[in-house]
């Protein structure tokens, strides 16, 4: 019934040309050489506003319990220039690993890795 969210973290393309799309592909997520050089990185949603923080929580938090996930879970979305927000994917079983995204956010908030795996196993 509540749902704890981790601040918005974003997927930076820092070598693509202006102009040019920008994808989360899977070289762009986990080809190490490919990140490396077109600039691609992951780290807090850097220049929002704390309204639209909040409009990505609450659309994160909506977008959760509409598919009656349970647990843990993360909600991919792209925010347009205007703050129009879109959800691109809920993952119901994001990868956990002390470095991965997930765990970053929840670093954020203060939740040490133990803490977070305990929370998910209580939640089980």
């Amino acid at each position: 019934d509540r749902l704890t969210a981790f601040p918005p973290r974003e997927l930076f393309f820092k070598e693509i040309p202006e102009g040019e799309p920008k994808f989360a592909t899977y070289r762009a997520k986990w080809d190490d050489s490919y990140r490396e050089r077109w600039g691609i990185d992951t780290g807090p949603a850097g220049g929002i506003s704390q309204d639209l923080e909040e409009r990505i929580i609450e659309t994160s938090k909506n977008a959760y319990r509409a598919l009656g996930l349970r647990g843990y879970g993360r909600v991919d979305l792209r925010v347009k220039p205007d703050g129009e927000i879109y959800v691109i994917e809920v993952n119901p079983n994001p990868a956990i690993a002390r470095d991965d995204d997930f765990m970053l956010g929840a670093a954020k908030v203060g939740l040490d890795y133990d803490a977070v795996i305990a929370r998910i196993l209580n939640l089980a």
